[in-house]
């Protein structure tokens, strides 16, 4: 199942400072156990408009009919186009009202990311909110810092280190996320999400190769790993877009490629195809779902960055308080931590444990009541589904005649739907010269224009990612619905209980190997530091050598699992910089807006 990794842990953490809009597609649950957004302040549509619902349920039995009648696909009924149609008299009112209710809610004219739905459940996660208090004790130890200031001073921090420690988290929180999906892949950045035997060989093999191909060139250090890291996130808005060139000049780093040996030998097939087995519930987050989380992120720090500068323009008008003294704080060390840290010291492990003992006794009496709460039901499922359908429907249609299929939206219009989704104005004019390359060398995907090219990305992007949005959110839902009276009484009727168990009681180790596996890769990334320079995120791999889960003293003796190899990083102790423990020592290095936008964007060298 999906982890939850740290977006809405530090999310925790930073409350007290801004509260920054960001949609996010990844799960805040912990394998399965679902909870519900309350924070959405649209009315449902479905509600609203009760002939949305007659036109979906309509749309869907005629292509259930159609399914039974093996009518080829081609000459199936488009859903999209159905229910569109089946409520043509209302589509005004729909857009509309989607349109005011966001603007109202957000502030700001809607960009086609925020039916931010998640799956409504009775049961929090006891280990998260016990991660959730210990990432908050130690920023407030960070923060405010028991020793007596000198002369009877009082203690207190700069506010506008709550704004910075936030965005610096915001990039760091992607570069997680990322790690999450590129840990499953090949050499040359290639993840197969379907593949569930072939990933987790390529999870396994990346982990024990972390420290293999060491490269240091004018000052610049990488591995072998960071660089299928790297050209894993560089690709991930092209594989989003379905670009034919995605993998074609990506290099074969260190020897063969692991689908190539796994092809090759069937012992590890076998090997790894039980352990698909096992993991069947496994969902691999799909490159548009990231992609959509980029922008969201982008859109964030686009915010922390508006508010930053008008704080600064308040603190320069304030009172000076004598008798204070104003404490400095090392943000990148704040912002990173070890994977032992996160799951071990903070208690999560413990408490997982607990979890899984819990569902354990419920994946063996299927039929406690009690245990329902774990679970959501068919109806509600279909009510969520149906909602983030036509949400998603409306505003496709919304983009189609605004924008993509009108022939009066010019350059003016396109710019601002990029800068909507948080793109600055030196980002658009780099795209806007690459596009122009492309049309001029025939090599835009059959646009004659920039501005047709142009739509061409924002209409491929939108519908892949809708598309993806739809099928995780359902994917997530099927998982964890409960089990209805009709398959009971079958003979071997299904246990949802028993896969979100087996999901817990790994989800520790798990968390550890992705945090490990970040900290050591994302050290490598040349990002932009908090002063305007290109830096290196060492201060994450320094994390991880003080405390690895995987290293003799962390490991996670209780799972009995081999991971003694995955802790030797001994390998790159020259290249983790922890030079000073003072304050303030160094520079923030974290993902920012126009690392993003490059990413999504524009072509860079891998």
């Amino acid at each position: 199942m999906r982890k939850p990794l740290f977006f809405l842990l530090f999310a925790f953490m930073f409350a007290c400072s801004i509260r920054a809009e960001v949609v996010s597609p990844i799960d805040d649950t912990r394998a399965g156990v679902v909870v519900k957004n309350e924070g959405s302040q649209l009315e449902n549509l479905i509600e609203k408009f009760p002939k949305v619902q007659e036109a979906i349920d309509k749309c869907e039995a005629q292509i259930k009919r159609e399914e039974a009648n093996s009518v080829p696909d081609d000459q199936r009924t488009d859903k999209d186009t159905c229910v569109w149609d089946g409520v043509a008299d209302i589509q005004d009112d729909i857009q509309e009202h989607l349109e005011n209710a966001e603007a109202s809610s957000t502030g700001k004219d809607p960009s086609g990311y925020a039916y931010n739905l998640n799956s409504f459940q009775k049961k929090n996660s006891k280990a998260l909110k016990k991660l959730g208090d210990y990432l908050g004790e130690r920023i407030q130890k960070s923060l405010y810092q028991k020793d007596q200031a000198p002369n009877g001073a009082v203690n207190a921090v700069d506010h506008g280190t709550f704004y910075s420690l936030y965005e610096s988290q915001l990039g760091k929180s992607l570069i997680l996320q990322v790690s999450d999906y590129c840990i499953y892949a090949d050499k040359n950045g290639k993840v197969d999400p379907n593949d569930i035997g072939l990933s987790l060989y390529r999870r396994e093999q990346n982990l024990k190769n972390l420290t293999a191909g060491v490269v240091e060139q004018n000052g610049v250090v990488s591995t072998s790993n960071f660089r299928a890291f790297n050209a894993c996130l560089l690709n991930i808005p092209k594989e989003c877009r379905g670009d034919p060139t995605a993998y074609l000049e990506q290099k074969d780093y260190q020897g063969e490629l692991y689908s190539v040996v796994f092809d090759r030998d069937t012992k590890i097939q076998d090997e790894y195809e039980k352990k698909a087995d096992e993991n069947k519930n496994l969902n691999i987050i799909s490159a548009c779902e990231l992609n959509r989380y980029m922008t969201g992120v982008k859109l964030a720090l686009a915010k922390v960055k508006d508010v930053k500068k008008e704080f600064g323009k308040v603190q320069g008008q304030s009172l000076e308080v004598k008798n204070l003294q104003v404490n400095q704080v090392n943000t990148d060390k704040l912002t990173n931590i070890g994977s032992n840290e996160l799951v071990r010291e903070s208690g999560y492990l413990d408490e997982v444990k607990k979890e899984a003992k819990k569902l354990e006794e419920c994946a063996n009496n299927p039929n406690d009541e009690s245990c329902n709460d774990y679970l959501t039901s068919e109806e509600d499922n279909k009510k969520v589904e149906d909602e983030f359908f036509i949400r998603g429907l409306a505003l496709k249609k919304k983009i189609e005649k605004d924008l993509v299929q009108n022939p009066k939206a010019d350059q003016e219009e396109i710019k601002k739907y990029f800068k909507s989704k948080g793109m600055t104005d030196e980002s658009y004019a780099k795209l806007v010269e690459q596009t122009q390359a492309k049309v001029d060398a025939n090599k835009a995907g059959g646009a004659t224009t920039l501005e047709e090219a142009l739509k061409q990305i924002i209409e491929k992007e939108y519908n892949n990612e809708r598309k993806a949005l739809q099928a995780s959110l359902n994917k997530r839902l099927s998982d964890t619905q409960m089990v209805s009276e009709a398959q009971k009484k079958t003979a071997n009727p299904p246990n949802p209980i028993a896969n979100i168990q087996k999901s817990v009681e790994r989800s520790a180790e798990d968390l550890a190997e992705v945090v490990h596996y970040s900290n050591v890769v994302s050290s490598f990334l040349e990002v932009n530091s908090s002063d305007g320079s290109k830096g290196q995120n060492t201060t994450a791999l320094a994390m991880e050598l003080g405390s690895n889960f995987f290293t003799e003293e962390g490991r996670n003796l209780a799972s009995g699992s081999g991971t003694g190899d995955k802790g030797n990083l001994d390998a790159l102790k020259q290249f983790a910089e922890d030079d000073s423990d003072s304050p303030g020592a160094n520079e923030t290095i974290s993902l920012g807006v126009e690392d993003i936008d490059g990413i999504q964007y524009l072509e860079q060298k891998n």
